[in-house]
């Protein structure tokens, strides 16, 4: 009997010393940090759920299986302003600092966030809020009430002015028009979305990064080795279209850039990296419609 628990207070001992590497550090909090990457969303029920089933929490360095872990973000940015994307659903505003551990996002498409820090390492954060009017695809609703849970991780750099595609500058091709747009308009949103590609490829081009995840970028062309190729009407992503008016507007769209790609010559490649290569293929595209009357 002395033997087992002598045994199982050095068990104990040993279990309560044992910590995860990348979870040790004194933690941080929304003082300290500008740029996060949301990793994974989930709500009130899965966390209980997941607990009665497997009596497994869900850890703050969990990241979702879905594409969006790569691209989702919260950016706190200088005059306390925001911007935030989940999945492909962009929103901006002014945020207020309650607390090191709690803030809110005053957003005039969605209302206000209230978010709160649950946990913390020394480079992640799991927070709970509620988000009720905010339409994400990842976040199922079961009535008014439901808390969202966020996992973030502080693994994302500070951009340049020219290629910051997380600032509301870069996204204004994202606000959905009330009205049928005019050629001219339209012209300027397929510019505006060009410009946020490129931005999006020269940071991965010539930031840190091993991959580029092309699932943050919903757009009518195939990006490859080979170069741009318009994909055709039907395999164009619903969510590309959804930022025009109507089907109307969109399919002016398409054959706007159909036509200015027929008049785009591609640039010579010079055995750069496919992205930089891609990049000014977009350029040249660009041009070509800028320069219409």
């Amino acid at each position: 009997m002395k033997f087992f628990c002598t045994f199982l207070l050095i068990f104990l001992t040993l279990l309560g010393c044992h910590r995860p590497a990348e979870l040790q550090g004194d933690p941080i909090d929304f003082t300290q940090v500008k740029d996060l990457r949301i990793t994974l969303v989930f709500n009130e029920q899965k966390k209980e759920d997941r607990m009665n089933r497997l009596r497994n929490p869900i850890v703050i360095d969990e990241e979702a299986e879905e594409p969006y872990k790569y691209y989702s973000y919260l950016s706190l940015r200088g005059t306390n302003e925001f911007t935030l994307l989940i999945g492909n659903h962009y929103t901006y505003g002014k945020y207020e600092l309650v607390s090191p551990t709690e803030l809110i996002l005053k957003s005039e498409q969605y209302g206000d966030f209230r978010m709160e820090i649950v946990e913390a390492t020394d480079r992640l954060i799991q927070v709970k809020g509620n988000f009720n009017d905010y339409p994400c695809d990842y976040m199922v609703r079961l009535d008014d009430k439901d808390v969202f849970y966020l996992n973030m991780v502080n693994d994302l750099d500070r951009l340049t002015e020219a290629n910051d595609y997380r600032a509301v500058s870069f996204n204004e091709w994202r606000n959905k028009p009330q009205r049928p747009e005019t050629k001219e308009e339209i012209r300027a949103r397929i510019i505006a979305h060009l410009e946020y590609m490129c931005a999006y490829m020269r940071v991965h081009v010539y930031g840190d990064f091993e991959w580029i995840h092309f699932a943050g970028i919903y757009s009518p062309f195939v990006l490859s080795e080979d170069g741009v190729i318009l994909l055709d009407w039907l395999s164009v992503p619903h969510f590309w279209k959804n930022i025009f008016y109507d089907d109307k507007d969109a399919d002016k769209a398409y054959y706007m850039i159909k036509y200015a790609m027929d008049a785009t010559v591609s640039p010579p490649y010079r055995g750069e990296h496919w992205l930089i290569y891609d990049e000014a293929c977009l350029q040249n595209l660009k041009k070509t419609l800028e320069s219409w009357e």
